[in-house]
């Protein structure tokens, strides 16, 4: 089976009269700029981003919209072909990269009611910082302020990895007001000095989180509190379904997960958990999830997770992998990022 998978696009219109902005981007100055028009243009913006790498500017790219644009719809999205009307939906395509030396993405909403942000198919990598400012370090790869908003946020098929602090806060911090949909995420082997390098979810939104990979995010070290996934820091309910959570806490007061008892967690694999789940929780385990290599986080045709996960998550289930692969193969989803795509492979040999 093909690993990459190509999705056709609407046509391309930049008019004032739709209201409606696509922007091709092929470099990283380009990128920039499309940043800082999208958040003056008081339009609906898609940002469209061709397979490459791309190095971030001094400080990372940033979007701050002015105030008549805080409620307009912003998709900044990767995989894209030359002429931006053909998308791959393998995320590892298009890397935005802090080059070892800086942040990569920070993105502030303002104030909304409805708009929806969606940020995917793309990897952020190679952040870094040595500062011990709290703005820098925080959500070193993906930072998204949005606490003031309401409108959907979105972050799908994304790649966080290799991004590197002395005093880490997370590689991705989400504030919402409104709902949060995280998933089909691998987020690995960040690592810190001095501090958490995972994901951290705050604000009063609901949080859907489903079908990530979240391993190896390391605290270097002790004492020091390090954590994979924070989700204990919010006011609105948040839903764990499908998700690996696994090999991030390396020292004593670091954990895979820290939750509290608005947390709903079922069908997920956990290495180890601080605090509580909300009742109603079910079906989680804590086993070797069997990766294929530890450079490689899909599963071996052995692992225990295989058909494991939960078809109807709460917020529901992709459509496809990290990869563009089938979401479900053999009736029910593997837990993760990625589908195994086994049973495909030895169906079409036999066939």
């Amino acid at each position: 089976m093909n690993t990459r998978t190509l999705i056709l696009a609407t046509a391309l219109c930049i008019s004032a009269s739709a209201e409606a902005a696509v922007f091709c981007v092929g470099d990283s100055a380009a990128l920039t700029q499309a940043l800082a028009t999208a958040g003056s243009n008081a339009w609906t913006d898609a940002i469209r981003i061709r397979e490459g790498t791309y190095s971030a500017p001094v400080g990372g790219w940033t979007y701050f919209p002015n105030p008549s644009d805080q409620d307009y719809y912003l998709s900044i999205t990767g995989g894209w072909d030359a002429n931006c009307g053909l998308q791959s939906l393998d995320s590892s395509l298009t890397k935005l990269s802090g080059g070892f030396a800086r942040r990569v993405l920070a993105v502030s909403r303002g104030n909304g009611s409805s708009a929806e942000l969606e940020i995917s198919g793309l990897s952020l990598v190679n952040g870094f910082s040595s500062s011990q400012d709290y703005e820098t370090n925080l959500g070193l790869a993906l930072r998204v302020y949005s606490h003031a908003h309401s409108g959907p946020l979105r972050v799908e098929n994304v790649i966080v990895r290799d991004n590197s602090s002395l005093h880490g806060l997370g590689s991705v911090f989400l504030s919402s007001k409104g709902p949060i949909y995280f998933r089909n995420n691998l987020v690995a082997d960040n690592d810190s000095g001095n501090g958490s390098m995972g994901v951290t979810f705050v604000g009063s939104g609901t949080a859907y989180v489903s079908n990530n990979t979240i391993v190896n995010n390391v605290t270097l070290s002790t004492p020091s509190i390090g954590m994979g996934l924070d989700v204990s820091g919010g006011t609105g309910a948040r839903y764990l379904s499908n998700n690996i959570v696994w090999g991030n806490a390396t020292f004593a007061n670091s954990w895979d997960v820290d939750s509290d008892p608005m947390v709903l967690m079922i069908g997920n694999n956990i290495g180890s958990m601080y605090g509580t789940n909300a009742a109603g929780s079910s079906s989680n385990t804590a086993v070797d999830p069997m990766f294929q290599s530890p450079a490689d986080y899909r599963l071996q045709p052995g692992s225990p997770l295989h058909n494991a996960g939960v078809n109807a998550p709460l917020g529901g289930l992709a459509s496809y992998d990290l990869l563009g692969m089938a979401r479900i193969l053999n009736g029910v989803t593997d837990v993760g990022a990625y589908e195994s795509q086994m049973s495909a492979i030895f169906k079409n040999s036999f066939e």
